[in-house]
């Protein structure tokens, strides 16, 4: 879970995601994830969701590494 201090402003827009480790033609990388299991398009909204729908996607499983918030296909934060 992230720290309950993390901004408000980041939280309300729902352009988030999961990730988790994985190995991809022999090295680790992070592959993005939605909350309902499969794999995330950093470009396409309609796999992103909300802070609070990830928190507890990352609380009730642990299968993920993190999540990240995109404010734009060529922008991201991420967190672990």
């Amino acid at each position: 879970m992230l720290d309950a201090n993390f901004p408000s402003e980041l939280q309300s827009v729902p352009h988030w995601i999961l990730w988790k480790h994985e190995d991809v033609g022999g090295r680790k990388t992070k592959v993005p994830y939605s909350v309902s299991g499969y794999k995330a398009d950093t470009t396409n909204a309609k796999t992103w969701t909300t802070f609070d729908k990830t928190q507890e996607s990352l609380n009730g499983f642990d299968d993920y590494s993190g999540t990240r918030i995109r404010f734009h296909p060529l922008h991201t934060l991420e967190w672990t």
